[in-house]
């Protein structure tokens, strides 16, 4: 470990060629797998929000629906579908 070492000049340039494209191919393929995760994610966000958007749509219909029909028909009648509705709506949720 004490000796001189030499670098033969001819060799240098190749393999600083070399060096830099498998450092910039490695840093190309990790940035790539990065955004493709990325992105995956933000895709599964949207989709469960979409989702969930879909089910309050449909809770805020059918409690509508309920109120009115309380309103009409008389509160037995709320209580009575109010509970069915929501065992069904923990159901399809669950």
């Amino acid at each position: 470990f004490g000796g001189d070492m030499h670098i033969d000049p001819a060799l240098l340039s190749p393999v600083s060629a070399l060096m830099g494209a498998l450092i910039g191919g490695s840093t190309t393929l990790v940035a790539a797998v990065y955004t493709q995760r990325h992105q995956d994610r933000l895709q599964r966000v949207a989709s469960e929000t979409a989702k969930r958007e879909i089910v309050y749509a449909d809770f805020v219909m059918s409690a509508s629906n309920l109120l009115l029909n309380a309103y009409t028909r008389g509160t037995p009648f709320a209580v009575r579908y109010g509970a069915r509705w929501a065992e069904s709506r923990r159901q399809q949720v669950g």
